[in-house]
């Protein structure tokens, strides 16, 4: 192998690992992005959050309205709101698990699905929007006549985003995602448990992000197609 060919060869290697050490790097990947639900503060009288243990184990959401989708830090249509019309989320967690001074412990699996209309998408009412299932969720008393927060911690969508909001904010289908949801809502004692009266709003928030190539596979394809370079170029 001459000089020419040597310093090719090493060329091609030092990009190899220079591209697997950059996919291997925090930070190297997108920048955060995320896809949020806007959950109205001025909900319908057939909305409700509930939880009776002397009926089943599971927190229950019925109805709440969700009023428009809106894209931060995504590849298109960034800072856009989208008006959702008749949006409804209805959930229900999995098993009621423990309970830590004034916080209730719910688990998987669970489920959640919004539905609704984006007429500027072309989607009718009632399209399925969002849906999928808990990891685990929590509800807290704050303060001791009857006010509730309630959170999902890392809720998964099982791949099933509507793909055209996914599309309209430039979110490609290799993309995995996560899911929070934060509601607040007034809630009185019933049997134990407790059924909501006034839902004060929250948010649904979708978390989009790439799915990593492992650096070995960069490193390994890259190194490869440089080995071939050469002996093309030796044959």
């Amino acid at each position: 192998m001459n000089h020419s060919r040597t310093l090719m060869f090493k060329t091609l290697l030092f990009g190899a690992l220079l591209t697997a050490t950059m996919v291997s790097l925090p930070g190297a990947a997108n920048a955060a992005i995320s896809i949020d639900y806007s959950i109205s503060g001025n909900q319908p009288s057939d909305a409700s959050i509930y939880y009776n243990p002397n009926v089943d184990t599971t927190l229950h959401g019925v109805n709440l309205s969700v009023t428009g989708v809106r894209g931060n830090g995504t590849s298109g249509h960034s800072g856009e709101t989208l008006a959702i019309t008749s949006g409804k989320l209805n959930f229900q967690t999995g098993s009621f698990t423990s309970q830590s001074g004034n916080t209730l412990n719910f688990g998987t699996p669970g489920s959640f699905t919004l539905t609704g209309g984006i007429a500027a998408l072309g989607l009718s009412d009632p399209t399925i929007l969002v849906t999928g299932h808990f990891t685990s969720a929590s509800v807290t008393s704050i303060d001791l006549v009857g006010n509730f927060k309630f959170d999902i911690v890392g809720a998964g969508l099982e791949d099933s985003d509507n793909k055209n909001i996914y599309s309209y904010f430039g979110v490609s289908d290799d993309f995995t995602c996560t899911n929070a949801l934060a509601l607040s809502f007034t809630a009185n004692h019933v049997n134990g448990g407790f059924t909501s009266s006034t839902i004060t709003g929250g948010i649904l928030v979708d978390s989009p992000t790439p799915t990593p190539i492992p650096a070995a596979a960069w490193l390994l394809g890259s190194g490869l197609m440089g080995l071939v370079g050469v002996r093309r170029r030796r044959a």
